[in-house]
């Protein structure tokens, strides 16, 4: 259900005098608008939030156009300063969501300390999109992670169970979120956010109110505080869906009795402490410090700015909490140098009294224990000669472990008594190994060989598979199929191309297949000495989950068995609207991709202890485990399936990037992150500024990775490789040895 706007306003002007709401008082001058950000007044939706704010004494609801607000180059009669509370809904809407005049007023009002209530699926991605960023983090306090896949428009939609975070106004809340099944109101596409905030700005620190209760990903922001340094405090509330999609009813009403009761609530007490940095404060690669303090999501002091060459804290916490806070700074990685005296502005104390000295931060050198690794692809692989230079060439750049590509088409180079040896070494004498020559070559000059073999993928499709030892020329009826029955075998290239596909896929679904991965896998760790194994398209291939499109993968006649004996039903036979076995039909494809993970980790552990079971993950968690690719890779971290997950970070923005690692190492488990940059990655616009290779492994090392590697070595030229062994991998380091 797309959504536009044509701007119809709900202004309801009113005083809630002796309001009550779940026994909680509150005072009777909270003037309140609500703001209609859609189509076709009057909206089905627009009704339950007449009706329950009908509810409360005092309420007078009327409708006005949009030209009736009072914006910066648009005059109108209602002024948003006359209210106290602004509650403003909007939906998808491109480059048309909060317009400059829009965000002008909403500044203002803010700045003014009114109250915003803002929900919006397009919010923050969209303005993010348009350029708007800063006034994102700014003003709502957030940023943009992802697009929450577990809810894609036009899909079937899998009720992921959502709750109110601890310690926040919806504390103790369970919901589900409608997309039109449930009887209520459709929800579309809505974003995933990550607290944030500009560093130039001030106030409090805001905190996620709403979150999954069984993944990751936040879904509201909550504040309180001065939006900038010196205005008074306000408060705000967004989600990224609207209130009114919430499931059930008592719940939603519930949740927005303690959003009034949030913004009716008597104001708290702020602290502002003030110090001004010596010019001679140092920081490796010139990074400014709040450039670190951004990362600290749970330091006592979370806002920043700077102000005549002043930077300024600002939190509800008493002043004692800023020794705790200079001592997170040093857990996270930076050590003391000299501070001035900071100044403590407070009603409460007698204006510029002494806090005490105290100490900034230095970003100490690069770790001396960190994984540095390269994705070598096959095709350069061709002879002895290829291996030699490109072992000589990764010393060159200071990388400690290589990751050779050794199966890449149902293919093998190496020796292999299953698969058939690849195409592309035709012309080189039978005895030409080139897994072997690396591990020996790599293994001299101290550096680690881990075996990359593609995992599902299996063929490039539309042709027969060259040898008639490929897997696919002996076992057709292993390859993935539609809900029609249709192969991936039988599929053109133009219909590869429309199916998202790369080629041709394993299924998952079918244990024989598994099994014989396994056993290929394996295979590797027996006769060779390999310091790990890394899998690579661990996954479906891309596939928007529409259970009556053809597109929809999983359906050969060996899955549907599969999933009977576990569960009782064939999977042709579920009804879309059947919500509860949607989900376990989609929850038991992500466990067969597990599956594999989770048996060839503990048998290549039963042979060799020690070794690193690893593998190349999408960065958008959300894409990867949702209905596209059935990809969970956090659950394979927390259940103690994978030793490390690398994550293809090879996006331009280094926010972005530096988030969803941050997303990984937070959810890892026992397990361990490394962060896979883009070799070839330039960005064209982050910030106006282009970013090298040093600059990005700047960002992501501030996340706690435990190693660091690159797709992929053809990329390098010999100056990006100097670059590297002269900057960030200047310092040698070993390779952290496998967490037990």
């Amino acid at each position: 259900m797309k959504r536009t706007r044509v701007a119809a306003f709900l202004l309801i002007g009113m005083f809630l005098a002796s309001l009550s709401i779940s026994g909680r008082d509150h005072p009777a001058d909270l003037k309140v608008l609500l703001v209609d950000d859609f189509t076709t007044p009057p909206m089905e939706w627009q009704k339950w939030w007449k009706s329950n704010l009908e509810k409360q004494p005092g309420i007078k609801p009327a409708y006005h156009v949009r030209d009736d607000i009072n914006r910066p180059g648009k005059p109108g009669p209602t002024r948003l300063e006359d209210f106290s509370l602004v509650i403003w809904h909007t939906g998808l809407d491109e480059e048309n969501t909060l317009t400059q005049p829009d965000r002008a007023a909403l500044s203002a009002h803010l700045e003014g300390g009114g109250n915003l209530f803002l929900m919006g699926t397009g919010i923050p991605r969209e303005l993010i999109e348009t350029g708007h960023r800063r006034w994102l983090k700014r003003y709502l306090r957030c940023d943009f992670l992802m697009p929450n896949s577990p809810i894609i428009e036009g899909s079937v939609f899998e009720h992921e169970s959502l709750v109110g975070c601890e310690k926040t106004l919806f504390e103790g809340l369970e919901f589900a979120i409608d997309h039109g099944d449930l009887g209520s109101y459709a929800v579309d596409s809505p974003n995933l956010v990550y607290e944030d905030f500009d560093p130039t700005a001030g106030g409090g620190g805001a905190v996620h109110c709403v979150r999954f209760k069984n993944i990751p990903g936040n879904l509201g922001i909550q504040f309180e505080g001065p939006i900038l340094p010196g205005c008074p405090p306000c408060r705000i509330v967004f989600l990224s869906v609207p209130l009114e999609t919430i499931f059930p009813e008592k719940t939603r009403n519930e949740m927005m009795e303690r959003i009034l009761a949030f913004f009716s609530a008597p104001p708290k007490e702020f602290v502002e402490i003030r110090g001004k940095l010596r010019s001679s404060v140092k920081t490796d690669k010139n990074v400014p410090l709040e450039g670190v303090l951004v990362s600290l999501k749970k330091a006592s002091f979370r806002t920043l700015s700077k102000k005549d060459g002043s930077y300024i804290l600002t939190s509800i916490p008493e002043p004692s909490g800023l020794q705790q806070y200079f001592k997170q700074l040093e857990l996270f990685g930076w050590k003391q140098t000299s501070f001035p005296e900071l100044l403590v502005m407070d009603q409460r104390m007698p204006p510029g009294k002494l806090l005490s000295q105290v100490d900034t931060m230095e970003r100490i050198s690069p770790p001396l224990s960190e994984g540095r690794g390269i994705w070598i692809i096959r095709d350069q692989l061709r002879s002895p000669e290829a291996v030699q230079k490109i072992v000589k060439r990764c010393e060159r750049g200071g990388f400690n472990t290589l990751f050779v590509q050794v199966r890449g088409r149902g293919d093998a180079f190496y020796k292999s008594a299953t698969e058939p040896r690849a195409e592309i070494l035709e012309d080189q004498p039978e005895d030409f190994d080139p897994l072997a020559m690396f591990i020996e070559l790599g293994h001299e000059k101290g550096m680690q060989v881990h075996a990359w073999m593609n995992a599902f993928y299996t063929y490039e499709g539309a042709t027969k598979p060259y040898s008639p030892k490929h897997i696919l020329a002996r076992h057709p009826e292993w390859a993935l199929t539609n809900r029609s029955g249709k192969s991936l075998m039988e599929y053109t290239k133009k219909d590869l191309e429309e199916q998202h596909a790369e080629g041709v896929y394993l299924s998952p679904c079918i244990p024989a297949a598994r099994e014989y991965l396994t056993g290929v896998y394996l295979e590797v760790v027996e006769n060779y000495n390999v310091d790990g194994v890394h899998f690579d398209f661990i996954r479906f291939p891309f596939s928007p989950n529409r259970m009556k499109n053809e597109r929809d993968l999983g359906y050969s006649k060996l899955s549907r068995e599969a999933f009977k004996k576990e569960h009782g039903m064939d999977p042709l036979e579920i009804d879309p609207g059947n919500a509860k076995m949607v989900k376990t039909w989609n929850d038991w494809r992500r466990l067969c991709v597990g599956r594999l993970v989770r048996d060839v980790h503990k048998r290549a552990h039963e042979i060799k202890p020690g070794i690193r079971v690893s593998a190349a993950v999408l960065e958008r968690y959300h894409l990867a485990r949702g209905c596209h690719c059935h990809q969970d890779w956090i659950m394979w971290m927390k259940n103690g399936w994978i030793d490390t997950c690398c994550i293809m970070a090879y996006g331009s923005d280094n926010e972005l990037v530096g988030k969803r690692i941050r997303l990984a190492v937070e959810n890892s488990g026992n397990a361990t992150v490394w962060a896979g940059l883009g070799a070839g990655w330039r960005s064209r616009r982050s910030r106006g500024k282009p970013e090298s290779i040093p600059e990005r492994i700047d960002i992501v090392r501030r996340e706690k990775p435990e190693g660091i590697m690159f797709f992929a070595y053809k990329h390098f030229t010999d100056e990006k490789l100097d670059e590297l062994k002269k900057g960030p991998f200047a310092i040698p380091a070993t390779v952290p040895e496998v967490r037990k």
